[in-house]
């Protein structure tokens, strides 16, 4: 039987936080709803912190599955999913009381197919920061005449801040793609919301999102610069299909994206945590600079930043400096 919306959240080995969340989300005003737990094969006690849940609360089921990713663990809910309208949640955030049913009333009211609402970002010693599009100073609908490429790159980021109607992601066969790494959000935003016909965006942080130490983007990975290029060409995809890389500004979005994210496989080289040596960090710097795809990224783009000419100069030793003294002031 069809509710109001469907609340997906993709468990992994988060049993510290997963009681928060959970319990976040049961605190909602908004009355109709189902929460769809995938737990993906989590070896800690994760799995049985979800039954335990579903037991008391009837509107919860549990899904459980072997490994395969959080885009996996999300395209099984969205399989499972029976509301009108679809959310995402993360197993380690939290969601204020009135988020679903806000954006809920927003969406029917509006008649949008997505609804997106601001973050507030909460720091390990407790500081918050507000995560809002810069570019919209209040709420707000969008339809298709509305959208620029800067203000698609910068409300592309995230799929926990919205929600999707379910018949739009159904009736374009939209999901996470699986062999993606990082920017699965990302790719799944450019699909849908160049598909949809208005999205609403309410300029209010509903969403809390904690950065911990060991979340996947302050993580070291060996192969981060092999998956950036696999996400570049996603994005490149996507924007092809539904935004059209004709338009030259398009382009620009999805090239300064490849571009931000190479220098920040470059700072993930140079990590604390990095099981590199600094000469292999140092190769591996030399080898992105050497990217001919990269090089003429930044010669297309005009990208001008200090980071970009020291990539276009081929600088090793000033950007794994530069690495080194960002990762120490953000504590990575």
């Amino acid at each position: 039987m069809e509710c109001k919306i469907s609340i997906i959240v993709p468990v992994y080995n988060s049993s510290k936080y997963l009681r928060s969340c959970i319990d976040s989300i049961l605190k909602q005003s908004l009355s109709d709803w189902e929460l769809i737990l995938v737990n993906d094969g989590s070896t800690d006690d994760s799995g049985e912190i979800c039954d335990e849940y579903a037991v008391k609360y009837p509107a919860i089921r549990v899904i459980h599955k072997e490994n395969a990713g959080v885009s996996a663990a999300r395209n099984t809910g969205l399989a499972e999913a029976t509301g009108e309208y679809i959310g995402f949640v993360d197993s380690d955030d939290t969601i204020r009381p009135e988020m679903y049913e806000e954006m809920y009333k927003v969406a029917i009211l509006n008649h949008s197919e997505i609804v997106m609402c601001d973050v507030i970002t909460v720091f390990p010693d407790g500081r918050t920061e507000p995560d809002t599009i810069t570019q919209l100073p209040k709420s707000c609908a969008l339809e298709r005449k509305d959208w620029t490429p800067m203000l698609l790159k910068e409300m592309a980021g995230s799929a926990w801040r919205c929600i999707y109607q379910r018949a739009l992601v159904e009736k374009h066969q939209v999901s996470f793609p699986t062999s993606l790494k990082f920017s699965e959000d990302r790719i799944f935003n450019l699909y849908l919301m160049g598909y949809a016909a208005k999205l609403f965006y309410i300029k209010k942080g509903f969403y809390n999102r904690l950065v911990w130490e060991g979340s996947a983007v302050h993580r070291f990975h060996q192969d981060y610069y092999t998956h950036i290029k696999k996400a570049a060409q996603a994005t490149r995809q996507a924007i092809e299909i539904v935004w059209s890389i004709d338009n030259k500004d398009y382009e620009k979005i999805y090239l300064d994206q490849f571009i931000g994210a190479s220098i920040a496989a470059i700072n993930n080289y140079c990590y604390s945590s990095s099981d590199f040596t600094w000469k292999q960090q140092r190769n591996m710097i030399e080898l992105i600079c050497a990217d001919i795809e990269l090089q003429k990224a930044i010669a297309v783009s005009n990208a001008a930043g200090l980071r970009e000419r020291l990539i276009s100069r081929r600088c090793v030793t000033m950007l794994f400096l530069l690495a080194k003294i960002a990762n120490f002031k953000h504590r990575r």
